[in-house]
């Protein structure tokens, strides 16, 4: 192990120690030096997911447009430094109001989010057992409207 991966991991421990809200300092960290990147090669289907322990990166395209992958899509977003990110809540109940309360806490703590939610939706998991997304499954159904919603949002951000 180099030394800054140790004093990384020394640091993170010392962090665990401290009470955040007393320091004003809340944070996360899911695991030490997380490796997770867009697919190398190219990928079947709309979906993609990469594991790190309790971490998970998923990816769901448009079927039209497909999974970025490769040197290129990789190279633009280490060119583009960093990045702009936005919070996109997802897998919300769709009763109850835990959105609404978490969505109030990321904006009290500065972060952006996007305006719609993606709610725990039947549709979502029975196109996954299908190898399709819900838009394919359901092209009409709630959870097909949230994703083209979010789509359309992200595409007009570009």
């Amino acid at each position: 192990m180099t030394k800054s991966i140790d004093a990384l991991i020394n640091q993170a421990l010392a962090i665990e120690n401290e009470q955040a809200q007393e320091v004003g300092a809340l944070g996360f960290m899911a695991r030490a030096m997380v490796q997770a990147t867009l697919p190398h090669r190219k990928v079947e289907g709309t979906f993609f997911e990469r594991k790190n322990g309790n971490f998970t990166l998923s990816m769901q395209a448009h079927p039209s447009i497909g999974l970025p992958y490769g040197s290129v899509p990789r190279l633009l977003l280490d060119i583009a430094g960093k990045p702009k990110s936005l919070v996109v809540i997802n897998r919300a109940p769709t009763q109850g109001s835990r959105h609404e309360v978490a969505r109030n806490e990321l904006v009290r703590l500065g972060y952006k989010l996007v305006p719609m939610v993606i709610f725990q939706r039947a549709a979502h998991g029975d196109a996954s057992n299908l190898g399709q997304t819900a838009s394919e499954y359901e092209p009409k159904g709630k959870a097909a409207q949230e994703m083209d919603a979010l789509y359309t949002y992200i595409i007009s951000k570009l």
